[in-house]
């Protein structure tokens, strides 16, 4: 890949994310016209910087010279990543989400327990019952969903879910912009 093929994809990826040039360099510890010179094609970064902007654009080398076409399309259980503690448990049903526009989560909750707390964010909330039933603490407010029905709302207050009842609800959540 050419130098110029590099810095309109670090600039894709950048406006995909809703960055300015600031944002970048803010995040990735280097100024703005290094960036703005690199995203037109006009200089090289070394490797630990190249790295630095990846990270910061939530990406990282595979991901980023992968080849569209060979994009991952379909995730096992065996691509998940599984995080388990004594309240819940999160499986992150698709690899480096952050690069998307939504990242989905299955979370199960154990009896008479509570999720992590997802702060206001700009973006949105998606959460679907697959399984039981489940609270849902929105801000002040709480819902409750069964199986089969959906929560949805923009993220403009905190947002946590509660089991209530002595079961283990599994629901499918996704935030877009990812979040989790």
């Amino acid at each position: 890949m050419d130098i110029k093929k590099i810095g309109k994809q670090i600039k894709n990826l950048r406006i995909k994310n809703d960055l300015t040039l600031d944002d970048l360099a803010h995040r990735s510890g280097l100024s703005k016209g290094f960036l703005s010179q690199l995203e037109r094609g006009l200089t090289y970064p070394a490797l630990d910087n190249f790295y630095d902007i990846l990270e910061a654009l939530g990406t990282d080398f595979s991901m980023f010279f992968r080849d569209n076409k060979d994009t991952q399309k379909i995730y096992t259980k065996e691509d998940y990543s599984v995080k388990e503690n004594d309240d819940y448990k999160i499986e992150w049903l698709v690899l480096n989400a952050q690069k998307n526009d939504s990242e989905p989560i299955k979370l199960t909750l154990n009896p008479r327990s509570s999720s992590f707390i997802v702060e206001p964010f700009e973006g949105e909330h998606f959460i679907y019952s697959l399984k039981g039933k489940v609270s849902i603490v929105y801000g002040n407010e709480t819902f409750e969903i069964n199986k089969g029905e959906t929560f949805y709302s923009v993220a403009d207050k905190s947002v946590s879910l509660l089991e209530k009842n002595g079961g283990k609800p599994e629901v499918l959540w996704i935030t877009t912009p990812p979040y989790f």
